[in-house]
């Protein structure tokens, strides 16, 4: 019985995102973008409760049946940071030699170098934030772990 209602509020969820043409974060809240410079420099990170983003890169994804599957965010990273998000999962594939960030095979058009861009600029500018990042080779669009590894070990 637990299965089958998580089953239907799942499914219950995924057509409300259906019906969504707009997303919104609301009022953006002062000194979000600088929250972490209230935290004692000897807090522990592993006692910090960090805002992150799933599929960081998947704002730029527009197609109205995959929007639904695959679109999980809303605003551009550089905007995700400003709100006070601290973490980002990335998953670069290697398309054409180039890192490109993928949910599943859906291409984002965000690159993985332009995303961590935006990260690092964000931190020169307030020196007091860091970020997470998570990397996943994202395998549904590229299988080459051999090529991926070097491409990102050249890049970082």
């Amino acid at each position: 019985m637990k299965r089958l209602t998580i089953c239907i509020i799942a499914y219950a969820f995924v057509i409300s995102l259906a019906s969504c043409t707009k997303f919104s974060m609301g009022e953006k809240v002062a000194g979000s973008s600088t929250w972490l410079a209230a935290i004692p420099d000897e807090t522990p990170v592993a006692s910090l409760s960090i805002p992150g983003a799933h599929d960081a890169a998947t704002y730029t994804i527009n197609t109205a049946f995959v929007d639904v599957f695959a679109r999980t965010q809303a605003m551009p990273i550089a905007d995700q940071l400003s709100y006070g998000v601290g973490a980002f999962d990335l998953r670069p594939a290697l398309v054409d030699n180039k890192l490109e960030i993928y949910h599943d095979k859906y291409d984002t058009n965000v690159s993985f170098a332009d995303a961590i861009d935006a990260i690092l600029g964000f931190i020169d500018r307030y020196p007091t934030e860091f970020a997470i990042v998570l990397i996943r080779h994202e395998v549904e669009a590229d299988d080459n772990a051999a090529a991926w590894s070097s491409a990102m070990y050249g890049l970082l």
